[in-house]
C-alpha cells in the first residue's frame, strides 16, 4: 500500500517536468559588442542576438550598489541599429549634463549624468534591472565597440 502511494505521489512530478533539453542549434548566436574591466574586474558588457528577424540587446553590468557582493544585473530590449545609436550618443551627451537625463529602454528606465566634473558617467537603472554603474568616456566607447579619441572626447565636453 505504502509502495502505490509513493507511486501516486510521484508520477505527476516525473509527467509534467518542467526542465527539457534542447538542442544547440535551437539557442540564438550571440555577438558582443563591447565589455568593460577593470583592475577590480567586469563593470559591464553589451551583447546582441538576433530572434525572429529582430535585434534583441543584452546590457549587463555589475550593480556598484554593495561594496562587497557582486551583484551582476541585465537589462534586456528590443532596439533598431539607429536606435543603439541614438542610446550611445544620448549617454555620450551625459557626460556634459549636471542633472539626470531618464530614457525608457524595454521595461526599464535609466537615468545617467555626469559624475566627478564629467570625467565619469553615472548610470541608474530600475525596472526589470535596478542598480547602478559607472563608466569613464573611453569605457562607454569601449562598450558601444566605437573608437576613442581622446582628445576629440575632450573637445566633445568643451562645446
Amino acid at each position: 500500500m505504502k509502495k502505490l502511494l509513493l507511486l501516486l505521489l510521484i508520477a505527476p512530478v516525473l509527467g509534467y517536468g518542467q526542465i527539457g533539453k534542447i538542442n544547440d542549434n535551437q539557442l540564438p548566436e550571440t555577438t558582443l559588442i563591447g565589455e568593460v574591466t577593470n583592475p577590480l574586474g567586469f563593470i559591464a558588457s553589451l551583447k546582441k542576438s538576433v530572434i525572429d528577424g529582430d535585434n534583441f540587446y543584452m546590457l549587463s553590468f555589475r550593480n556598484f550598489e554593495y561594496q562587497y557582493l557582486v551583484d551582476a544585473e541585465v537589462l534586456s530590449f528590443n532596439a533598431t541599429n539607429d536606435e543603439i545609436e541614438y542610446l550611445f550618443l544620448e549617454l555620450k551627451k551625459g557626460f556634459k549634463s549636471k542633472s539626470y537625463v531618464t530614457l525608457d529602454i524595454g521595461k526599464s528606465k535609466i537615468m545617467f549624468k555626469q559624475y566627478v566634473s564629467n570625467k565619469n558617467l553615472i548610470i541608474t537603472v530600475s525596472g526589470d534591472a535596478n542598480g547602478f554603474f559607472s563608466l569613464t568616456g573611453k569605457q562607454l566607447h569601449t562598450l558601444f565597440n566605437k573608437p576613442f579619441n581622446k582628445k576629440e572626447f575632450k573637445e566633445f565636453l568643451k562645446q
